[in-house]
């Protein structure tokens, strides 16, 4: 019987080291991932406020600021702050067939936890739309 607590009392100490070496990795692991899901979420809101922008900028009584007013929105319902939405021609009158809505993102913004520091480039999306 006083052998088996010996060895048992040793054992203790080796579980918190193992523990000390692999939490670290494990956590590095979590948040990594946590950091690629948010980068496939920016991207997707992008994306997705471009087709809502296409959609607005195609009916003709649509003017520009409806059109930068309905993306904003909807990058703000989505946690996407600071894009550049650029709509060319800059003013849209009916006797214009097609649009060009773009909309550019900087990953230094605050749209994520360290996105900012592995992603430095720009993220851009845009479509072109025929008017009705």
């Amino acid at each position: 019987m006083k052998v088996l607590k010996k060895k048992r009392c040793r054992r203790q100490g080796a579980t918190a080291v193992e523990f000390a070496v692999v939490a670290p990795m494990v956590l590095i692991f979590i948040f990594g991932m946590l950091e690629v899901f948010n980068l496939y979420r920016v991207e997707g809101a992008l994306t997705a406020a471009t087709l809502i922008g296409g959609r607005e900028a195609s009916i003709d009584t649509a003017n520009s600021d409806d059109v930068e007013a309905e993306i904003t929105n909807f990058l703000q319902s989505a946690g996407v702050s600071s894009p550049r939405i650029t709509i060319e021609p800059a003013v849209l009158n009916r006797t214009i067939e097609e649009v060009l809505v773009t909309i550019e993102l900087d990953a230094t913004a605050e749209n994520g936890f360290f996105l900012r520091n592995f992603f430095t480039g720009q993220m851009r999306r845009e479509i072109t739309v025929q008017r009705f």
